[in-house]
């Protein structure tokens, strides 16, 4: 079973790596949720917060784990969410590979592709100020 999560403008995930990212200076932000979740919902609007507030220095990923790709494409229809989500495609691999128990679950990953903070603070939880503090050190 391949290790591969699509988008459909053609972004991938492969065995825990981002394929096609703008910058490799750019930290980026996993997060792991559903279409479904109220807190996952309720995290979406801050998560919108970040993505304008720190769109030169953070690159905001969202790895749905909802059971149909069409659901994803609904949620980015009806609400025009400015950063990049992905399906799961079905492959829990990648659920394990993170061990997500809860959604949404939150990822901080270096320049490198290393963890940085695993996991991460919510937005609501304030990442903004953890991630601040950790471009200044």
């Amino acid at each position: 079973m391949s290790s591969e999560l699509f988008f459909e403008t053609g972004w991938m995930l492969q065995s825990g790596r981002i394929s096609r990212l703008m910058s490799h200076q750019i930290l980026k932000k996993k997060v792991f949720c559903n279409s479904f979740s109220y807190y996952c919902v309720k995290e979406y609007e801050y998560l919108k917060i970040l993505q304008q507030r720190l769109q030169d220095r953070l690159k905001i990923i969202t790895i749905l784990v909802d059971d149909s790709f069409q659901s994803m494409r609904d949620l980015m229809k009806n609400n025009n969410y400015p950063w990049t989500f992905l399906h799961f495609s079905n492959q829990p691999q990648v659920i394990d590979d993170y061990d997500i128990q809860t959604y949404p679950s939150y990822f901080l990953i270096g320049p490198e592709g290393k963890l940085v903070l695993s996991p991460a603070p919510s937005p609501a939880e304030n990442f903004e100020a953890t991630f601040n503090k950790l471009q200044i050190e």
